[in-house]
């Protein structure tokens, strides 16, 4: 997938940390939330995979995929998420 729109690596943001928000603490799935929707989708992709890597959150090949897609659209580096629990 190529993302080539903010709204889009917002939504495509959305709905991954809604696929695994039931395996974070609700306070970290909060915070997420308050930084996504103030606008901060760059520091909240970079908390929401720091959360999945501290809490060992298994992700799947479509999360991953989505979530390399954002990464890349915001200009953050692969090491951020190329690593993600599976």
């Amino acid at each position: 997938m190529k993302i080539d729109d903010r709204e889009v690596a917002v939504g495509v943001l959305r709905a991954a940390i809604l696929a695994v928000a039931d395996s974070l603490p609700r306070n970290d799935v909060e915070s997420i939330w308050g930084l996504i929707d103030a606008g901060e989708p760059r520091v909240d992709f970079e908390n929401f995979c720091t959360q999945l890597d501290e809490y060992e959150v298994s992700t799947n090949e479509t999360t991953r995929s989505d979530l390399a897609a954002v990464g890349d659209y915001l200009g953050i580096e692969e090491r951020i998420w190329q690593d993600l629990p599976r």
